[in-house]
């Protein structure tokens, strides 16, 4: 994001106590400043364009009755334009393959979001849509919008009162890995996608400066997500193989019935290592055998097609300078075994280790840790029911009841204590009547998780909890932190103890359940 943009939206007034008007200008600019301005250039000819022929609609006295019948025909022909050569979310390569749970099965599935996805792509503005929601200025209009909305707001004010305390309180004994600097905490008083953009800034500056300062791959390299989570004994499914030559090597292994290991349970999901964000639409579940070998004229394009991928953000304020980032990644390709039960799919928001809120893919709704749920309809970021206690939905009242909840916010919060981050998204599975199942699917560093109200308050939390967190140097001087070992106790690693503590709980739950842990922990210290 350019310092034009910063300085603009810096000046753009916080949302506290001004007039209507005042957040209705407010949002508008806020929104404008870190829009990706070089995609927006069709809109800009549409209002340019509509605008010069009214001008000279007016003057040649044409009547106004036909000048706003032009202006709405005009408009109209170029969204039908956008709708019949937009652009859609993920591949419509073997799409029976593709996980239900995936964001691209949203926006392919439903008429009116693949319209509106179509439409916002084509005119680029689907960034400036994302940050203009989700700004503090918006929020403090929309919440008048009806009874709802106004209560989701009120739940999550009073929601930031009850954790902030024990949230600064973490933070004042977090050890944040230097990696993780170079966030403006007043930038994040005004807006998520600020604080976003200076985290991207700033692992794309570090990176810049020294090759070897690539720790965004522990988010944006699955394969190196995956080792580092599997090296320091978290849940995770196991993974069966990983490719990294070519995609020669992998297609043919995949014909030829090697992709999976023999004796190995189906399905296994196939994934690309060096795609991680949701609109590249890069995962599949491979049912048997017999389906991966009537699926493989299909299979083999989609694979092909997927290595030779770059990780295109183009939703995002920062889509740029993120891109830049995993341009520098290898590709390759890895086949994980299935979470045996998954019910679930909590997406845990974890900030300065502390495991704020979990957001469910399958429910669209967000989870505090007070016992509420609040539910939202898909493709808008906000609720659309009031919020609700957990355990009056006979649909989500097993999380509570079985006790799974506690486990998923350890799971998240030891992780993000392994990696020393102030903030990141943990995505765990859950297997409904087994608690201590729960198990790390992948994480997000930018996470763009509707978390409905409760947006302008992590902003603030995360921002604030700068001011209190310690600074933990990268020591020896070149180790990443996907290379970091807790089980080594002459590793360093941040909040070494605290992490070990969460890792032994979890192992501890594991061994009482009787769990199938001789996959995961072979050579993992016991509690």
């Amino acid at each position: 994001m350019c310092a034009l943009q910063r300085h603009a939206i810096a000046w753009s007034p916080p949302a506290n106590d001004d007039t209507l008007l005042s957040y209705v200008s407010n949002m508008l600019w806020s929104a404008l400043s870190v829009t990706h301005y070089r995609s927006i250039w069709p809109i800009v000819v549409l209002i340019c364009t509509s605008v010069a022929a009214v001008a000279y609609a007016w003057a040649a006295r044409v009547p106004s009755k036909s000048i706003c019948k032009f202006v709405m025909l005009y408009i109209l022909l170029w969204v039908l334009c956008a709708i019949l050569t937009g652009e859609d979310h993920g591949s419509s390569l073997i799409i029976d393959g593709r996980p239900s749970s995936a964001a691209s099965a949203t926006f392919q599935t439903n008429l009116f979001d693949r319209i509106a996805y179509r439409t916002a792509h084509f005119f680029g503005i689907a960034s400036f849509i994302f940050s203009f929601t989700l700004s503090p200025q918006f929020q403090h209009v929309y919440k008048h919008t009806n009874n709802v909305t106004l209560a989701s707001y009120k739940h999550a004010l009073h929601y930031f009162k009850q954790q902030r305390p024990l949230m600064m309180h973490k933070a004042a004994t977090f050890e944040l890995h230097e990696y993780w600097g170079g966030v403006d905490s007043s930038d994040g008083l005004r807006h998520w996608d600020l604080l976003m953009g200076d985290r991207v800034d700033s692992m794309l500056s570090q990176f810049r400066s020294h090759p070897a300062f690539d720790d965004f791959k522990i988010e944006k390299d699955k394969c190196v997500m995956l080792d580092f989570f599997v090296r320091n004994c978290f849940p995770v499914p196991p993974v069966l193989r990983t490719w990294h030559d070519s995609a020669d090597s992998f297609v043919r292994d995949l014909r030829e019935g090697r992709a999976v290991p023999k004796g190995a349970a189906w399905p296994a999901y196939l994934k690309f290592c060096h795609l991680t964000q949701g609109r590249m639409d890069s995962v599949r579940r491979l049912r048997d055998a017999g389906w991966v070998k009537s699926s493989m004229p299909q299979l083999d394009l989609f694979a092909r097609a997927m290595w030779a991928a770059h990780a295109v953000d183009s939703d995002r304020t920062f889509a740029d300078e993120g891109n830049k980032l995993t341009d520098s990644l290898i590709p390759g390709a890895a086949v994980q075994a299935e979470f045996v039960g998954l019910s679930r799919e909590l997406k845990v928001l974890v900030l300065w280790g502390h495991a704020y809120v979990a957001y469910s893919m399958q429910d669209r709704g967000v989870i505090t840790r007070d016992g509420f749920i609040e539910m939202g309809p898909p493709g808008w970021p906000y609720a659309d029911q009031m919020p609700q206690p957990l355990s009056t939905l006979p649909s989500l009242a097993w999380l509570e009841v079985e006790g799974h909840l506690p486990n998923v916010w350890l799971l998240a919060e030891t992780a993000a204590l392994a990696m020393g981050i102030d903030q990141v998204r943990i995505d765990i599975f859950v297997a409904k009547g087994v608690p201590t199942s729960v198990s790390v699917n992948e994480i997000s560093l930018t996470s763009g998780i509707p978390y409905f109200f409760h947006h302008e308050w992590i902003s603030r939390l995360w921002a604030e909890g700068h001011a209190h967190a310690r600074t933990y140097p990268r020591s020896p001087a070149g180790t990443r932190i996907y290379e970091q070992r807790a089980s080594d106790p002459t590793a360093p690693m941040p909040n070494k103890a605290a992490a070990l503590a969460g890792l032994r709980r979890m192992w501890a739950w594991r061994k009482a359940a009787s769990a199938n842990i001789s996959y995961l922990y072979a050579g993992c210290p016991r509690a």
